[in-house]
């Protein structure tokens, strides 16, 4: 029997000096994480490595795409930490890429359930319909039909333009976005297109969310509000591939 044990730990001995030496467990006995990090190139090693938002290192198991091979590219990784994987040298925590995106073009699933609620939110706006916007909107819920006709103020043709959110406990998820309206007569559009910056935040109710909270946006560090306006349309055009999310085939 000692014999068997120390032949076994002359084996893992070898197979950690020749490189890499797996665990017992099976990839599935570790959960999916999402990492956004940046790509490091390692020269000692010559692979690329992440480093994620708080600093703490990963080695890729496989090799990276080539089109993500690059110094300081942003990425979101689904992936699976694999403390079972241990190589002669590591940079960091083994780690297992499930899927990768760079971080411009990632969609969380956040952002889609904040798109979703939204859009909603607009299309009641648009139609003037009260009972819709309350099946999503709690604040509404004490509004009468005369007082949303007031809110709207005669402004119609609502866009939503852009959608970035957090999500930041289990049944809460925060977050900003872009939309604009235009002012209308009788007739036709007056042509007066404005946008807004709205903060809001959602609540899960059971299976169901809906909003909990709306307020005004103010971007930081005086920023100028219209040149901050033209960069989130733009940023929209690459995270969607629309910048009217009503045509977004998300």
């Amino acid at each position: 029997m000692k014999a068997i044990k120390h032949g076994f730990i002359i084996v893992v001995a070898m197979l950690i000096s020749l490189g890499m030496l797996a665990g017992l467990c099976s990839a599935a006995d570790y959960p999916r994480v999402q990492i956004k990090g940046t790509v490091k190139y390692i020269a000692a090693e010559d692979t690329y490595g992440i480093l994620d938002e708080n600093g703490k290192k990963y080695q890729p198991v496989k090799q990276l795409p080539k089109e993500y091979r690059k110094e300081g590219t942003e990425i979101v990784v689904e992936a699976r930490r694999r403390p079972d994987i241990v190589a002669a040298r590591m940079w960091g925590t083994a780690l297992e890429v499930i899927t990768i995106t760079r971080a411009e073009r990632f969609i969380s699933n956040e952002d889609r359930q904040a798109t979703t609620l939204l859009l909603r939110r607009l299309d009641a706006f648009n139609a003037k319909d009260l009972a819709i916007l309350q099946q999503v909107d709690n604040m509404a819920r004490s509004l009468t039909q005369d007082q949303f006709d007031s809110w709207l103020g005669g402004y119609g043709n609502f866009i939503l333009h852009y959608v970035e959110t957090v999500r930041v406990e289990a049944n809460l998820i925060t977050g900003f976005c872009l939309y604009s309206r235009e002012l209308q007569n009788g007739i036709v559009f007056s042509g007066n297109t404005q946008y807004a910056l709205m903060k809001f935040t959602l609540r899960q109710t059971g299976s169901s969310w809906n909003f909990a909270d709306t307020q005004v946006y103010r971007p930081g560090n005086g920023a100028n509000v219209d040149t901050y306006i033209q960069d989130l349309m733009a940023k929209s055009k690459i995270k969607y591939g629309t910048d009217n999310l009503a045509k977004w085939k998300g």
